[in-house]
């Protein structure tokens, strides 16, 4: 009989129970403590000649001696070693439509579009299923990804081929877009041939580029309003020494409104503070009195007073 470590204990109950042997001391023990089981037995290593073809050469290949192997060394073997396994790539029918989409027309990816999300999911279109023919049933001004689900609905529901789809949807969609941008054109035309007036630079039919025209616009008004700040050339135009305030600030103390008392400018308080009198932070039972501000005209200036580097300045 074979003889295992982890039957040894089960050996020692049946000849226990023969009335053979006496139980022996470390019996209870392994008991409550038996051994291990034994490892599952190894494959054993097939032959080369048991081998697929395949497999075959690649195992001649690298059984062979140093001096062969060497001398194949600059020999092409990719075809000899077995595929790797890789996970297929995941595509969907509508990110092959979307590519060649934007692909065709890269300008559609410069419209304007909103990306703040809604509180709610936007509700799918009434018409759909076999009764989704045309792409003006979902709306007059479509969207690229509109012009997208058409195709792929077009390929998967009405089992159009995917070429004749995509060139259905898209020239649908050119001809959607161009009514349009028609439509628009004349109702401009429109509200101004009856007076209506736009901001500059808004809804500009004749001109491609209305931002930059608009900025334009406003750094003109940026540059007027300084001149008519300044009013250089004119009586009230200002001084050199009101440049100077203008480009500087400074702080001007004022004297305290209370009768009695004279402004020193803080000499007092420091003196205080340096002989160790504590300051009175106790409100005054005085009225304060606003005081009046005086009107002042502004001086005529003589330009001629002023010095070449303010005056290159201020041009």
């Amino acid at each position: 009989m074979r003889r295992i470590a982890s039957k040894v204990h089960q050996q020692a109950a049946r000849l226990i129970n023969a009335g053979l042997i006496k139980t022996p001391p470390w019996y209870k023990a392994v008991l409550d403590h038996p051994p291990l089981p034994l490892p599952p037995r190894t494959t054993f290593q097939r032959t080369s000649f048991d081998l697929p073809k395949p497999v075959k050469r690649i195992e001649t290949f690298y059984l062979e001696d140093s001096t062969s192997a060497r001398r194949s060394k600059n020999k092409n073997t990719k075809h000899l070693r077995p595929p790797k396994a890789l996970p297929k790539p995941i595509e969907y029918l509508e990110d092959r439509v979307r590519r060649q989409f934007f692909k065709d027309r890269p300008f559609e990816a410069f419209r304007a579009r909103t990306l703040v999300e809604d509180g709610a999911i936007e509700e799918e279109h009434t018409i759909r299923g076999t009764e989704w023919t045309r792409l003006r049933q979902i709306g007059r001004n479509p969207l690229p990804e509109d012009a997208v689900r058409f195709a792929v609905h077009l390929h998967t529901v009405h089992q159009t081929p995917l070429t004749l789809a995509y060139s259905q949807s898209v020239r649908q969609y050119d001809a959607l877009r161009s009514e349009q941008h028609i439509m628009t054109r004349f109702a401009l035309l429109e509200a101004r041939a009856h007076g209506a007036e736009f901001r500059v630079g808004a809804h500009r039919i004749d001109s491609d580029s209305p931002e930059v025209e608009r900025g334009f616009e406003m750094e003109q008004r940026a540059l007027e309003s300084w001149s008519e700040i300044g009013g250089f050339g004119t009586p009230n135009a200002p001084t050199a020494n009101m440049h100077a305030t203008w480009k500087r600030w400074k702080v001007l103390a004022e004297p305290p409104r209370i009768e009695g008392e004279e402004w020193s400018g803080g000499e007092d308080y420091v003196s205080r503070w340096k002989k160790g009198v504590r300051p009175n932070y106790e409100r005054s039972q005085k009225m304060i009195e606003p005081l009046e501000l005086e009107e002042k005209q502004p001086e005529p200036t003589n330009w001629q007073d002023i010095p070449v580097t303010s005056a290159r300045m201020y041009r």
